[in-house]
């Protein structure tokens, strides 16, 4: 009687099935270094945006010095969001430059899959309260908010802030910090917590521009905030998240009362 002998799978070349090296994260050099990039592309096409705003608005024959302007909101805002595709792109294509990164799990996009709705509550009581506490300390000690910030609510469109404060600036930023830069920092000999740190004390400095010191030292809270959700949940949807209510919470207001 003949045999049936089974069937032979045939077998793959040893390149195929070598296992791959896992890899591995820029380093800190290399994260802070592409940081830098990405920071000098977003501020060349913010000016290049406001220059050619000047030339056709007339503008730059009011003042040469650029203090015109200070107080027109429409074009600093614009500007800055006519920016965000560009800081997309240019990290985009940093990530991508490393073979084997992809760029959404490189920021932790994925991580929302893991998440469960009951254990967001606790991270959303703390920031409402870090606000409450914030706006009591402001009252007690007399701060008052950024006088830049309310001239530029009161003279740009509603929607166009809307879009950029409370939708646009916190996708990019949180993308570029609590992704980009957090990964490569994580992953390196600062670790978690040198990631929260770094992260929050750039994000933070870098808006000393528009709000008071008393205004900052919070964003260095909420920064921190923002850093610890991102390295417990390994997810950048809960920092996103957390950044998109603030700013809801703080613009809104602020453009009702603006204009009564």
């Amino acid at each position: 009687m003949d045999t049936i002998e089974p069937a032979t799978v045939p077998e793959e070349p040893v390149d195929a099935v070598a296992a791959e090296e896992p890899v591995t994260p820029f380093s800190v050099k290399a994260t802070l270094g592409y940081s830098i990039v990405v920071g000098i592309i977003s501020v060349v096409v913010q000016v290049l945006f406001i220059i050619v705003w000047a030339v056709v608005d007339g503008l730059i024959n009011d003042s040469l010095s650029g203090m015109a302007f200070a107080e027109n909101g429409n074009c600093l805002l614009g500007s800055v969001l006519f920016s965000y595709p560009f800081i997309v792109g240019a990290t985009y294509l940093i990530i991508r430059s490393r073979r084997g990164l992809d760029f959404l799990s490189y920021i932790g996009w994925y991580g929302w899959r893991t998440m469960k709705g009951k254990a967001l509550v606790p991270w959303f009581a703390v920031l409402i309260g870090s606000m409450l506490i914030n706006g009591l300390l402001m009252h007690l000690t007399g701060a008052t908010s950024s006088e830049m910030m309310g001239k530029l609510l009161e003279s740009t469109n509603p929607v166009l802030v809307i879009v950029m404060m409370v939708f646009g600036a916190p996708l990019i930023e949180e993308l570029f910090f609590r992704g980009f830069m957090f990964k490569g920092l994580q992953h390196s000999k600062v670790g978690g917590a040198g990631a929260v740190v770094i992260t929050t004390v750039i994000w933070a400095l870098i808006h000393g521009g528009q709000y008071n010191l008393a205004e900052v030292s919070y964003l260095m809270v909420l920064g921190g905030l923002f850093g610890y959700a991102r390295l417990k949940t390994n997810a950048l949807c809960l920092p996103l998240a957390l950044h998109v209510v603030n700013n809801l919470i703080a613009v809104i207001p602020a453009l009702v009362w603006g204009m009564d």
